[in-house]
C-alpha cells in the first residue's frame, strides 16, 4: 500500500523492481485503486514473481521504481509521504524519509529578449520585445523594466499571468544621444536578459589606460556617419582640458592604425596607404592624407587606433575634434575622462 499526499488524476503508472540476474527492471502486473484522496494502493498479482526486491548493488541507483504521471500538488505546505511495502506473509516495510513541498502559488517570471536591433542611429529609439515566462505555482503579476547603461528607461506592467503561460512585452529606449555601445538590461523581480546596441551616426572614444600621465592606446569609433563619396583627408584635434591640459601626438613614437568598412563590403578594411603629419614636435593636431587612387568611402563601421599617446596629468572630462574631408564633409566634437 502506498500513502502520498497528493490526489491522484490519472493511472499512467509504472511500477518496476530490480532483477539482478537479467540485469534489468521487470514490470509485475498489478491492480490499483483510491481509497481517499491522499492514499494509493497498488495490490501486485500474486502469482508474478516479478515483483521480488533484490539488491541492485552497483548496478542500478535503486530497486524499485513507481512512477505515476500527472497528479494534482496539495495546497502550499511541506509534507512527507510514505510508502509501504507488504509481503506475501503479511510483514510491512515502511519507507517515509521522503519529503516534498509545494510553493506558495505566487508567480516567478523569467524574461528574454527575444528582438532587438544591433544598431540605431543618432537620436533614434530602440524597440526591445521581451518574451516573459511565468515558471512559477501561481497566477501573478509583476512589472518589467528597461535599463539602458544603468538607467531606466521604460517599463511595462504584466497582469494574471498564469503559471506556464506566456507574454510579449515591448519596451523602448529613449532617444540615443550620443555615439557608441548601449548596454540594455531588461529585469522582471526574479530574471534578467541583456544585449548590446550600437549606435551610429558619429564617433566615440575608447581608451585602454585612462590613468594620468600615462602611455595608451586611443581608439576612435563608429558604427556608421553620414558621408557620401572618397575621404581626402581626416584630421584629429586633442582640445585643451582641465587647467589647460591637452593630449598632444608624437609624430616619431605613434602608430596610427586606420580601418574602414568601404561600400559593398560587410566588415572594416585595414588603409595602409596615408600620410601622418601634425604641425610640429608634441603637437595637438594630426592630419591624415590618403594616397590618389585607392579606396576610402565610408559605409558602416570604421577605427582609427592611435597607439602610444600621452594621457595629460590632470584628470577630467576633455574635448576632442575630428574632421572629414573629401567629396563630402564631417565634423564632430567627442567627449572622453581621464583619471
Amino acid at each position: 500500500m502506498m500513502m502520498v499526499g497528493s490526489t491522484v488524476l490519472r493511472r499512467d503508472i509504472t511500477i518496476e523492481f530490480w532483477a539482478a540476474q537479467q540485469g534489468q527492471f521487470r514490470d509485475p502486473d498489478f491492480t490499483f485503486s483510491v481509497s481517499d484522496a491522499a492514499t494509493a494502493t497498488f495490490d501486485i498479482d500474486e502469482d508474478d514473481d516479478d515483483a521480488t526486491i533484490e539488491n541492485s548493488g552497483d548496478e542500478a541507483d535503486t530497486n524499485v521504481i513507481i512512477e505515476y504521471d500527472e497528479f494534482e500538488n496539495p495546497e502550499s505546505g511541506s509534507y512527507e509521504p510514505t510508502l509501504t511495502f507488504v509481503g506475501a506473509d503479511g510483514d510491512e516495510v515502511v519507507v517515509g524519509d521522503a519529503s516534498f513541498s509545494t510553493g506558495s502559488g505566487d508567480g516567478e517570471f523569467d524574461v528574454e529578449i527575444i528582438d532587438a536591433p544591433d544598431l540605431i542611429d543618432l537620436d533614434e529609439q530602440a524597440t526591445i520585445e521581451v518574451e516573459v515566462e511565468n515558471v512559477g505555482f501561481g497566477e501573478d503579476n509583476q512589472e518589467i523594466t528597461l535599463e539602458v547603461d544603468g538607467s531606466q528607461e521604460d517599463s511595462a506592467s504584466v497582469e494574471n499571468l498564469e503559471a506556464n503561460e506566456t507574454e510579449t512585452v515591448t519596451l523602448e529606449s529613449d532617444e540615443a544621444e550620443s555615439s557608441g555601445t548601449l548596454d540594455v538590461v531588461v529585469s522582471s523581480d526574479d530574471d534578467s536578459d541583456d544585449t548590446s546596441i550600437g549606435v551610429r551616426g558619429g564617433w566615440y572614444i575608447e581608451l585602454d589606460d585612462t590613468d594620468t600621465n600615462t602611455d595608451t592606446v586611443h581608439t576612435w569609433r563608429t558604427f556608421g556617419i553620414d558621408f557620401s563619396g572618397e575621404i581626402d583627408t581626416i584630421v584629429i584635434e586633442y582640445l585643451d582640458g582641465t587647467g589647460g591640459n591637452r593630449l598632444d601626438f608624437d609624430e616619431n613614437q605613434t602608430d596610427i592604425t586606420i580601418e574602414l568598412t568601404r561600400e559593398g563590403e560587410s566588415e572594416p578594411t585595414e588603409i595602409e596607404d596615408f600620410e601622418f603629419t601634425v604641425p610640429n614636435q608634441n603637437s595637438n593636431r594630426a592630419e591624415f592624407d590618403f594616397d590618389e587612387g585607392i579606396d576610402t568611402t565610408i559605409d558602416g563601421e570604421a577605427r582609427i587606433e592611435i597607439d602610444d599617446l600621452r594621457n595629460p596629468n590632470s584628470g577630467g572630462e576633455y574635448e576632442a575634434e575630428i574632421e572629414i574631408t573629401g567629396d563630402d564633409r564631417f565634423d564632430e566634437i567627442v567627449t572622453y575622462e581621464i583619471g
